[in-house]
Formats: structure tokens, sequence, C-alpha cells
């Protein structure tokens, strides 16, 4: 399996969990609230890693570096690559030993503030994706 294909299967299963960890977190009243206002509450929830690749990583990282923007990517994806530059930033003066490389894999790894998508997409994938 390819790698941005094992990171889609990922998120899909941390993204289910995530919407599961809000129903549960709603409790008695889940029934009650609206299905968007649950998915919402779980895109809120830290994410286990930004779930991109490591070309796709290495590549918006440099040209954070080179620019200081994310270029032409707009809304949530220039928020996850800003996100993921500052990480890779903390990551650089902690330990300005380690290779650049090895810096941006272990920021991809990181957990994530957030999912970084539309509240209308992650229903998509969870309707589609139910167990």
């Amino acid at each position: 399996m390819r790698e941005d294909e094992c990171k889609r299967n990922e998120f899909v299963d941390d993204l289910r969990s995530a919407f599961d960890l809000s129903v549960r977190d709603a409790g008695y009243y889940a029934r009650y609230t609206k299905k968007m206002t649950l998915i919402e509450n779980a895109l809120s929830k830290p994410a286990k890693s930004f779930y991109v690749s490591f070309e796709e990583g290495a590549r918006r990282i440099n040209a954070i570096e080179k620019t200081g923007d994310c270029g032409k990517i707009k809304d949530l994806n220039a928020q996850k690559y800003k996100d993921l530059h500052r990480e890779f930033v903390k990551l650089r003066e902690k330990n300005p030993n380690i290779p650049t490389l090895a810096l941006i894999q272990m920021a991809i790894n990181r957990p994530a503030p957030r999912f970084y998508i539309k509240p209308q997409t992650a229903a998509l994938i969870l309707n589609r994706n139910i167990k």
C-alpha cells in the first residue's frame, strides 16, 4: 500500500474515533444534538498527525521557509501547513543537530491541533465509511 493510501486510511479511522469520542462526550444529549454539531466538535479535537506525505510536507515547509507563506493554498490547508511549519521550527530549535529531513518527518508525525477539513467533507467521509 502506498504512503498516501495508508495516511488516508489512518485519517478516516482517526476521524471516526474523534467523532465517536464527540458522541460519548455529549452523553445522553447526543441523540438530541445535530450531527453537524457533533462533527464540528470532533474536528476541533487534536488529530494524531498531520496526515501528509513526507514529500508534500517537505515541499510545503520548504516553501514557507523561503517565502513565508503557503502560496496558492487557502483556508484550512494553509492553516495545516502553517501549523506543520510551526512544529518543524520548534523541533529545529530543540534539536539543532538533527538533519532537516529527519525533523520534517518528526513534525509530520507529531499530533496536529485539529483535523483540517470542513464539517461537510467530514460528514461525507463519515457517512461513506460507516462500520
